[in-house]
């Protein structure tokens, strides 16, 4: 702990996590799923509920899950809790992962609920540890600076643009309420509901 090999080792984990949390959710990034009748797709989303360990992925899932409790025990040991626990980070990194831990035996157990898909939500949660790891280049960390000290400025902005958006909208519902409608709502003309029936309206 004190050496800094645990933080390499750390380092090399969280990038190894990453790359597997975009891998194994690549198909869905791509827009590709089982609804578009990709069979593969569709037996990924059935293991994924199934409760067992039975894919790559799961015991990936595992893997990096008790990696990440041994790392958290081994700080804690060496640091004492009093110390550990002063750090934010340390804070974060301890509830992400025996928050991962507790969901991945709630999961894994027999039990009503065997949905994989939770785990990898709690998962998602360690990329922020991927931010902060980061930060550590002066670029990377001079960019994130330069845009937090933008977000007041922007929040002002989102106001004026949400204010016009809230406008525009109201015009529209005032110039064109009513014009797209079918037979069953009140005050629709048979005329009109007859004119947008094979049209996407």
């Amino acid at each position: 702990v004190y050496s800094g090999r645990l933080d390499s080792v750390v380092e090399v984990l969280l990038v190894a996590n990453t790359a597997m949390l975009v891998w194994e959710n690549l198909p869905a990034l791509r827009g590709s799923g089982a609804a578009g009748g990709d069979t593969a797709a569709s037996k990924r989303a059935a293991d994924s509920t199934d409760g067992r360990v039975d894919s790559v992925w799961n015991v990936l899932e595992l893997a990096f899950a008790l990696a990440f409790a041994v790392e958290s025990v081994a700080r804690i040991w060496a640091l004492g809790m009093r110390r550990y626990w002063r750090s934010l980070a340390n804070r974060f990194d301890f509830v992400v992962t025996w928050t991962a831990v507790l969901v991945t035996l709630v999961v894994y157990l027999p039990n009503a609920f065997s949905d994989s898909r939770a785990i990898r939500l709690v998962l998602t949660l360690r990329l922020f540890r991927v931010a902060r790891l980061l930060s550590r280049y002066p670029s990377v960390a001079f960019v994130a600076h330069t845009f937090v000290q933008t977000l007041p400025a922007a929040g002002e902005l989102l106001q004026g643009l949400f204010a016009l958006a809230f406008a525009y909208s109201a015009l529209g519902v005032a110039v064109f309420g009513g014009q797209i409608c079918s037979e069953e709502a009140a005050g629709c003309s048979a005329e009109r509901a007859a004119a947008l029936q094979e049209t996407d309206w």
